[in-house]
């Protein structure tokens, strides 16, 4: 296949596909660190986003936490992107293990966005973890995101809305 009609067709770049697998492996502070901070493989991650209207989810221990975040305060996270997953099932069994693990120096939130969110399936490169991630279905999120509430829950649970596909 000549080079334009890959161009053309909106190939992927080169060490994309090894950088998302080797994040999804672990040891990275975030997908951009995997990515490199290489500018054309995070455009292109921002470039195929998709809507979707279902609920995404993530862990959080750390900067963004119940008693820092109050309804109405919009952020964003460092760097952009985070991993979110698409069940909330998966969240509360790596709750679960991480607290067995002893995993979470800080008390762990839930953040569930609400509305319409722009993500980037990751269903391609988690798929050589599949038997260790199972049911994960992870995405990538960018963007700032606003406070919606935050429930009394344990874990506490932050609803979100995501007000811009990128950050910062």
């Amino acid at each position: 296949m000549s080079e334009l009609f890959e161009e053309v067709l909106g190939s992927k770049p080169e060490g994309l596909e090894d950088a998302l697998i080797n994040y999804v492996a672990g040891g990275y502070d975030g997908p951009v660190d995997a990515l490199d901070h290489d500018p054309d493989l995070i455009e292109y991650v921002y470039d195929n986003m998709e809507r979707t209207d279902k609920p995404l989810y993530r862990i959080e221990d750390g900067k963004f936490t119940a008693s820092t975040l109050k309804r109405g305060v919009e952020f964003s996270f460092e760097n952009d992107l985070r991993s979110f997953s698409k069940g909330r099932d998966v969240v509360d069994r790596m709750l679960e293990e991480g607290e067995e693990m002893n995993m979470f120096p800080t008390e762990p939130v839930v953040f569930e966005t609400v509305g319409s969110t722009y993500h980037f399936d990751m269903s391609a490169y988690t798929k050589t973890y599949e038997e260790y991630f199972q049911t994960q279905k992870e995405s990538l999120v960018g963007g700032r995101f606003r406070v919606l509430s935050i429930e009394n829950t344990e874990p506490r649970t932050i609803l979100i809305r995501q007000i811009t596909k990128r950050g910062d």
